[in-house]
């Protein structure tokens, strides 16, 4: 038996829970997590080299979390009606696309502007894929696959600073 949830075909709850897909979700989210914060804290460390004083660092951290809260309701929304293909693409895109014009752009303004962009994408794929899993898990594999999931999230924030040290 098949369940459409947003679109996307999962397995029900009587089939049994898609251990494929939760890792799927759980590489989402450490991906996710990953590229926002390398991007964030290698533009810090950038900024601090380059004698930008603590108000220019203030500035990014603001403008990386600012997305994060006022566009929750509306992600969250997103997430109930749209594909979750679609919007974990378009995040994925967004991210990208955002990242790689951090690496071409000089000016302040137009870093913090692509910093809001990449949260935004962090902002898009966060409730998606934490809608997803209750679909895709029985109640009694629930518990383990959220885990999962935050894991990867988890995971994600702790390795973009170091990779940002690396980058």
């Amino acid at each position: 038996m098949k369940v459409y949830f947003r679109n996307m075909p999962f397995t029900s709850s009587v089939d049994g829970t898609r251990w494929s897909d939760i890792h799927a979700a759980m590489a989402c989210a450490l991906l996710g997590g990953t590229a926002m914060f390398t991007a964030d804290f290698a533009l810090v460390l950038r900024l601090q080299s380059t004698g930008m004083g603590g108000a220019a660092v203030a500035t990014l951290i603001f403008c990386a979390t600012l997305p994060l809260v006022l566009l929750a309701p509306i992600t969250g929304r997103m997430a109930d009606r749209f594909d979750s293909r679609a919007l974990m693409a378009a995040s994925g895109l967004l991210q990208a696309a955002a990242i790689t014009g951090m690496t071409l752009a000089d000016g302040l303004p137009v870093l913090l502007a692509l910093v809001v962009l990449n949260a935004a994408g962090t902002a898009m794929l966060s409730p998606t894929v934490s809608a997803l899993v209750p679909a895709i898990a029985t109640a009694a594999d629930l518990p383990r696959a959220v885990a999962m999931v935050q894991t990867g999230t988890l995971i994600g924030m702790t390795a973009g600073p170091a990779t940002a040290g690396f980058v």
